[in-house]
């Protein structure tokens, strides 16, 4: 064989700290599904999310990924009103968790410090709610002042996550 000829380069994906993931996942607005990516594999599995998921959240230990479903739409609001809970290891769905009274789940975000929790916008209802995933149920909600696009942001403190 004859070796190749500079100049050329070999790209190749570093190794992820331990603490991060191994797994990409992506939701699949048009289709109603995820789909989770195995990065040491290339093994892709896509699963069912109901009607427009839209955001997705890895936890920081990257054993759980979190989908908010945003439609079906009826008279141009949302309705979604479930959050899709995957084991990101096992590639299934681990739960799927009603949100009640608060719908149109857009943005999704693991608690700083708390891995069993996560914030998520409810646009179409007003809200900020806050979830916990192992329980399963809604644990807080905070009033929005409009139903316009919310928009979330960390902060520099690994402890601080501003959603307006």
């Amino acid at each position: 064989l004859e070796r190749p000829r500079a100049p050329y380069l070999i790209l190749r994906p570093p190794e992820p700290p331990p603490s991060l993931s191994r797994h990409v996942l992506a939701a699949n607005t048009f289709a109603s599904t995820a789909t989770i990516v195995d990065l040491a594999t290339g093994r892709s599995t896509t699963l069912d999310t109901g009607d427009d998921p839209h955001e997705v959240a890895v936890s920081p230990d990257g054993r759980w990924g979190v989908v908010s479903n945003y439609g079906p739409e009826r008279a141009r609001r949302y309705l979604g009103a479930r959050l899709y809970v995957l084991d990101l290891p096992a590639r299934r769905v681990s739960r799927v968790i009603e949100t009640g009274e608060y719908r149109g789940l857009h943005d999704v975000a693991f608690r700083p410090g708390h891995p069993d929790r996560v914030l998520v916008t409810a646009q179409t209802s007003g809200h900020v709610i806050e979830v916990d995933i192992a329980a399963g149920r809604v644990v807080g909600a905070i009033p929005t002042p409009s139903q316009s696009f919310p928009v979330e942001a960390r902060t520099a403190r690994p402890t601080e996550t501003l959603i307006a």
